[in-house]
């Protein structure tokens, strides 16, 4: 006779009901200054939002300084404002401060809410930077067109950076040439410290109109990350420089000059950057001799990686060549892919 199975039987359905019937786990809490308790997922710390993610809602966005107390199951990375990394596991301690587990290396940390600057940040991407293209045509009274194309691209590892950047412009009016110029830098910088780091910059710029068959700047110099997150950036950066000049009908001229450069980069808002980069370079023979360069940008986001570009770019040239205005004006407006 056949052996009933029916006690075996509902003990399997049993246990896959409980599976089923159990609620999902969410070993991440966040507690809000109003007692509002969240679970769900950690994934990202990026400037003063919080995004917490989990199964039965679309991602949620908090203000940091709405959290009260967090305490996160799986181990973190978690990147501080200072450029130091720290992994382990997160929780909130009595005082309010940010806790970080003991592992193998050190003991437990703890810190403020405001020296985060990330928390499980995407990997790093090898090249990251942005491909910029714009112009416009006219016809009728004037015939009229310009083009701009430029790029910037930027890889950082532990210890060094390379930092890339082209921009291409020429416009003519009623089929006549009026501005042609090819404008690029290259610069290497080892850090040896988090913020402190030494370089060597390369720049090269040619100019129909300015009489300029090429201008070559090429010099060593150290500089300073003040800031470098999320919301905000800036370098500071000074050294010397050899700087020659290839002229088309002018004499050539070459010498050495100092090397001044600031660079700034701030999100007014999550779609909105401002930017500002500034090179000066003073003749070491003439201090009131001098060239400097300003490039100006305001930049908003039209959804996934486009974007919409409107700079101004300044070259002066204290001591131009006959017949050559000493102030350059550029004005673009542009469409901008980032990678």
């Amino acid at each position: 006779m056949r052996k009933k199975t029916f006690w075996p039987a509902m003990t399997v359905a049993g246990c896959l009901l409980c599976l089923v019937a159990a609620p999902p786990a969410f070993p991440d809490e966040v507690i809000l200054e109003n007692g509002s308790i969240l679970k769900g997922k950690t994934t990202e710390v990026a400037g003063d939002t919080v995004i917490i993610t989990s199964d039965y809602a679309e991602p949620m966005k908090i203000k940091k300084g709405r959290v009260t107390k967090i305490t996160v199951d799986a181990p973190a990375e978690v990147r501080l404002k200072n450029g130091e990394v720290l992994k382990g596991k997160l929780a909130t301690g009595p005082d309010g401060r940010i806790a970080i587990g003991e592992d193998s290396s050190r003991g437990a940390i703890s810190f403020d809410w405001a020296s985060i600057a990330a928390l499980n940040p995407p990997p790093p991407k090898p090249w990251k930077g942005n491909i910029t293209a714009g112009g416009n045509i006219q016809s009728g009274n004037n015939d009229r067109s310009a083009l701009t194309v430029g790029a910037e691209a930027v890889r950082k590892e532990n210890i060094d950076r390379f930092s890339l950047q082209f921009l291409y412009n020429i416009a003519q009016t009623d089929g006549k040439t009026i501005t042609r110029n090819v404008f690029g830098t290259l610069e290497y910088d080892y850090f040896f410290t988090r913020q402190l780091y030494g370089l060597l910059s390369v720049s090269l710029f040619n100019d129909t109109f300015q009489d300029l068959n090429l201008r070559t700047i090429v010099g060593p110099g150290f500089g300073y990350q003040v800031w470098d997150d999320t919301r905000k950036y800036l370098s500071l950066e000074a050294g010397v420089a050899y700087l020659s000049e290839d002229h088309n009908t002018q004499p050539d001229k070459s010498w050495f000059t100092a090397r001044l450069a600031g660079t700034f980069k701030y999100h007014i808002t999550d779609f909105i950057v401002f930017s500002d980069q500034l090179i000066l370079y003073p003749s070491l023979e003439k201090f009131s001799d001098f060239q400097l360069r300003n490039e100006a940008a305001l930049s908003t986001s039209l959804g996934a990686a486009w974007s919409l570009k409107l700079a101004n770019i300044v070259d002066y040239v204290n001591s131009p060549p006959v017949g050559v205005k000493n102030t350059d004006s550029n004005v673009i407006l542009a469409l901008q892919y980032g990678f």
